[in-house]
């Protein structure tokens, strides 16, 4: 039996975070491997890689990927993950500098390309967190008063077995779910699946978590990759960039192009989407 032919966007995080990780996202995107790249303005490696991105504008579409656990623009919330979930808990984190620093962000990023993001995601998908939710969309409403740009939304109806094999993606599932009736409720514009949740181990093997990211994914999906070239022997290689090689390099193997056609899978631009 012939599958369905599925329209997916499959969009790297973290443009600009590191050398490694700028030079494999663009690889990719020269290859015809991934439609669309999410950037961190205020992160080490943007100012520098940003002209070779731009010039790919064509290629992939060029999303804002929001941050307030790093490379945030103001180092008073540039908290790691888990202490900045314990300070928006205990309500020690003011409303105000969430606000300015999302704004910020968008800002910088309209000042270094000369455009609006062609989508919105979130490093640690932070714009899922309640106390967070209500000001990242009231920012959005600000630049897209017509509500015309694509939200990543990491909502899905899965399973109970596909939750327990899991968690990690059942949390991030959980926090979207609010996220995706307010969408809906405003009529902004999101994908209606997401994949590519997993939790980074040295042992893992993304050939095969790929491929079951496939299994039953809907029409107009966003699969999340986090692909980075090799590093160097200089730099330590953590387990988070040892998986984000093995990304890599299975996102430019034969091995993807098979998986996609079997699945009768066609690669679009997130703005297709839409």
């Amino acid at each position: 039996m012939t599958l369905a032919k599925k329209n997916i966007a499959i969009c790297a995080d973290d443009y600009g975070l590191s050398k490694e990780t700028s030079q494999g996202i663009l690889e990719l995107i020269d290859n015809n491997r991934i439609t669309g790249t999410s950037v961190m303005p205020f992160a080490d490696n943007w100012a520098s890689s940003a002209s070779d991105l731009l010039d790919r504008k064509r290629l992939a579409n060029i999303g804002l990927h929001l941050s307030l656990t790093e490379h945030s623009g103001l180092p008073a919330i540039s908290y790691n993950y888990f202490p900045f979930l314990f300070s928006l808990f205990k309500n020690t984190i003011d409303k105000s500098s969430i606000q300015k620093a999302l704004f910020n962000q968008f800002e910088k990023f309209i000042d270094d390309t000369g455009m609006l993001p062609n989508y919105i995601d979130s490093h640690h998908h932070i714009h899922l967190l309640p106390k967070v939710r209500d000001i990242f969309l009231d920012v959005y409403n600000h630049f897209y008063p017509r509500h015309d740009c694509l939200v990543r939304n990491t909502y899905e109806n899965v399973g109970l077995v596909a939750a327990i094999l899991n968690p990690k993606a059942l949390l991030i599932n959980k926090d979207g779910k609010q996220l995706s009736k307010e969408l809906i409720k405003r009529n902004i514009p999101h994908n209606h699946g997401f994949r590519g949740v997993y939790s980074f181990s040295k042992s893992v093997n993304y050939s095969d978590l790929f491929n079951n990211f496939l299994v039953n994914i809907k029409n107009n999906s966003i699969i999340m990759c986090h692909p980075a070239s090799h590093f160097t022997k200089a730099t330590t290689l953590s387990t988070v960039n040892l998986c984000r090689t093995k990304e890599y390099s299975f996102l430019n193997s034969n091995q993807f192009l098979e998986q996609l056609t079997a699945s009768n899978i066609q690669l679009v631009k997130p703005i297709q989407l839409l």
